[in-house]
């Protein structure tokens, strides 16, 4: 009934920014979340509590932040984290996350995201909808840059993110040499 899609296979470096996109079968109201590597959820669509979240079925959706970039921008060093859109034939209802026409962060702040986060966010989801409503979610994975050493700060590869399967560890420095190593 619903579909996510993240750039770049949901695989990204802190400072990267992520392109999110939805399609609904049917017509509905969107909620888009966020789940952080470090359990934080933001409410990515609708922007503000009061901005009209009705889509149009069949049509793909790109998901904007305030200033008309992408969805977010990845802030973590390293984990995973998760995008969950729920689409609902009556609107979400939002009392208690809204605070002078905007998210209250600080109440977002107190949604607890355990290990589990399709649980966690399905009961979240559940009590702002008035009705049913279908959801999909996507994880996706923070890399942190690999740096390997050739014994001086002046002289240095970067290789880029380490992916699956392979385990990297950034470089350590002390009194201008720096040191790095890699497990895998």
């Amino acid at each position: 009934a619903i579909r996510i899609w993240l750039s770049n296979d949901g695989h990204y470096q802190r400072g990267d920014a992520a392109k999110v996109e939805v399609k609904s079968r049917d017509d509905g109201f969107l909620l888009v979340l966020h789940v952080d590597p470090d359990g934080h959820v933001r409410i990515l669509f609708p922007l503000d509590p009061n901005d009209n979240a009705h889509i149009d079925g069949g049509k793909k959706y790109e998901i904007i932040d305030r200033s008309g970039h992408e969805a977010f921008t990845v802030s973590s060093r390293s984990g995973q984290g998760t995008v969950y859109a729920a689409i609902s034939h009556d609107p979400f209802r939002f009392e208690g996350y809204v605070t002078s026409d905007h998210w209250d962060y600080a109440a977002l702040d107190n949604v607890r995201i355990s290990t589990k986060p399709e649980t966690d966010l399905n009961e979240f989801v559940q009590r702002l909808a008035r009705i049913d409503f279908d959801y999909d979610i996507l994880s996706y994975t923070v890399y942190e840059n690999v740096v390997y050493g050739q014994g001086t700060t002046n002289n240095y590869y970067n290789y880029g993110p380490a992916y699956p399967g392979y385990y990297g560890y950034g470089g350590y420095g002390y009194g201008g040499v720096s040191f790095s190593f890699s497990v895998g």
